[in-house]
């Protein structure tokens, strides 16, 4: 049986769907907001989006947050990759419903083409990983794999969001031909000490500059906004090309992105 819920985004967009009780991220909305899911890095997203020509790219999207946001707050053409049936669905349909620009692609994004194994978590949607290591599973998927180096040549991004729970080296290896040839900056959760290590190695030759949202350098820019940051926030990093490093003005955008996050959220929860 589904339940209803009620989300709103970027421009007053108020978004209405049915999930099943299993999805974590449309209960953790409906009773916390977006305000408390990942509001500096949406925040941070959305300013690079503005300020760089090029598509979103929302990896591992689940039900969409920041495919959703890029094309309502700034209106954007959004690409997702989410290899998960259900959150696909709801995000069709509310791109659909909503006329926003967000192309939906039910496979996972990797090294290679080809049919890999989603290991389903028993702990929570949210951890379902091609990594059957990373957390216990009650069960398998078979899913489609390609990397973003097939989709980038006519489709060249601007920014690309990565959380695909540990397999985010995957990604990049797949991705290695569109650094070096578009330039793109990427938001990525690095959740261990050995991902961190191997994400540092893969950008140093590519001359990028890594910014850890979670670390006082970056957050500490942000000490006035109320609650501006998440445990979300804590595991997330904005790698840039070395050439367009983070100015003030990024720095004053993005505080004024989380401060508007923060007040249509909070409309919503009243």
């Amino acid at each position: 049986m589904g339940h209803h819920y009620s989300l709103m985004l970027a421009n007053q967009i108020e978004v209405n769907f049915v999930a099943s009780w299993r999805l974590y991220l449309p209960k953790f909305l409906q009773e916390k907001g977006l305000a408390n899911y990942e509001p500096l890095s949406v925040a941070a997203y959305l300013t690079w989006a503005e300020r760089t020509p090029g598509m979103l790219y929302d990896v591992g999207s689940n039900i969409g947050i920041y495919a959703l946001m890029g094309a309502t707050g700034v209106r954007r053409n959004v690409i997702a990759f989410e290899p998960m049936p259900e959150p696909v669905k709801i995000l069709r349909v509310l791109a659909l419903q909503h006329d926003l620009p967000i192309d939906v692609f039910e496979m996972a994004i990797s090294d290679d083409k080809g049919v890999d194994t989603l290991y389903l978590s028993a702990n929570s949607d949210m951890s379902n990983s091609l990594n059957p290591e990373f957390r216990d599973h009650l069960g398998v998927l078979p899913v489609r794999t390609d990397s973003l180096d097939s989709f980038s040549f006519r489709r060249r991004p601007s920014i690309i969001k990565i959380d695909t729970e540990t397999t985010e080296m995957a990604v990049l290896r797949g991705t290695i031909e569109t650094f070096k040839r578009d330039r793109p900056a990427v938001l990525l959760e690095v959740l261990t000490d050995e991902l961190e290590a191997e994400v540092e190695a893969f950008f140093e030759p590519l001359n990028y500059t890594i910014n850890k949202i979670g670390s006082p350098e970056f957050s500490d820019r942000f000490s006035n906004v109320e609650s501006y940051e998440t445990s979300g926030d804590q595991r997330n990093w904005l790698v840039v090309p070395s050439e367009k490093p983070l100015d003030a003005a990024f720095y004053e955008r993005t505080k004024e992105w989380v401060e508007y996050i923060r007040e249509f959220s909070r409309n919503d929860q009243s």
